[in-house]
């Protein structure tokens, strides 16, 4: 009763979508730590 709406079957990974690239960069920007933990190899460092 708790869940009442259809849960799926299976895992399925999350569709990707596209980030407008202002947004993605102002993103990279604010969290450029966060790039720089997780995603060392792609981190991209703002001048």
């Amino acid at each position: 009763m708790k869940y009442t709406h259809k849960q799926s079957e299976r895992i399925v990974k999350p569709k990707m979508h596209d980030i407008a690239p202002r947004i993605q960069a102002q993103i990279k920007t604010a969290c450029a730590w966060y790039y720089q933990q997780f995603y060392p190899e792609k981190a991209v460092l703002p001048r």
